[in-house]
């Protein structure tokens, strides 16, 4: 639904105009609170924190608009695209969303898949969208300020492309390097012995990088994941030691064979 004027033009714009300007003019401003909450988040980010901070600047910018339109003569304006019910909504919406931020934690690209959508979702309280106006030039000028900030969004497109990329371009390297290891394993013509330590000391190195990967995630389905796949690894431990133990007790033919089944059974 849309508002109008309606009747002859005053000076100043309806006070039910005025009311849902102030609530656009919010919405940025909770919008500037979410990347600034991202920007804290995000301190050991250089990168990324100085385009939250960036973003959450551009939205401030955005509210300041609202107050200048707040100004314009009724005769300027035919009327809002927007209506209080879309603006409280929205407003109540945002409301929700930092009260979820002040405990959460989002990782950078799970904040920027978040903010990307937030930015899609408010595009219609832009002042360039919520105003209709009815002079050609003021809607251009509209246009053309909501333009020179809108490359944020672009802005925060860009960044998660990159994260993806970083992301996938380290996921190749470490397989490619655990590929080389395994190589290099079965060309460094150990004894079974030597096999089983460096089978155990490569165990031992997947078990601190899973509790690595572990912190900060608890409660999480993440967290759950890894704890089954810390658990497992445990198992696979405890066997090791006591296929090491049998060795060195001298039971070599049978360990020997343990050993190349397990070795087998890992490469499935």
């Amino acid at each position: 639904m849309t508002a109008t004027t309606g009747g002859k033009d005053s000076t100043r714009l309806p006070s039910d105009f005025l009311a849902i300007l102030d609530r656009c003019a919010q919405i940025e401003l909770k919008c500037a609170q979410v990347y600034q909450r991202f920007a804290q988040m995000h301190a050991e980010f250089p990168e990324i924190q100085t385009l939250w901070f960036k973003t959450a600047r551009e939205e401030e910018a955005h509210a300041a608009q609202f107050k200048m339109l707040a100004k314009l003569k009724r005769s300027d304006v035919v009327g809002l695209s927007v209506n209080d019910t879309d603006t409280q909504a929205a407003l109540e919406a945002m409301d929700r969303l930092l009260e979820r931020m002040r405990t959460g934690y989002l990782d950078p690209e799970q904040a920027l898949m978040l903010a990307i959508k937030l930015e899609n979702q408010a595009g219609k309280f832009h002042s360039n969208s919520v105003v209709i106006c009815r002079d050609p030039e003021l809607k251009k000028l509209l246009d053309a300020m909501m333009g020179h900030d809108q490359d944020h969004e672009s802005a925060l497109v860009k960044a998660l492309a990159e994260i993806k990329r970083r992301r996938g371009s380290g996921l190749t390297e470490a397989l490619q390097l655990v590929e080389r290891l395994a190589e290099q394993i079965d060309g460094a013509g150990l004894s079974p012995m030597d096999t089983l330590k460096a089978v155990l000391r490569f165990e031992n190195l997947v078990s601190k990088q899973l509790l690595k990967s572990q912190a900060g995630k608890r409660g999480t389905e993440l967290q759950l994941i890894l704890k089954d796949i810390m658990e497992k690894n445990s198992a696979q431990l405890q066997l090791i030691h006591q296929r090491l133990e049998r060795f060195e007790a001298g039971t070599d033919g049978k360990v020997a064979e343990e050993l190349r089944l397990h070795r087998t059974e890992r490469r499935q």
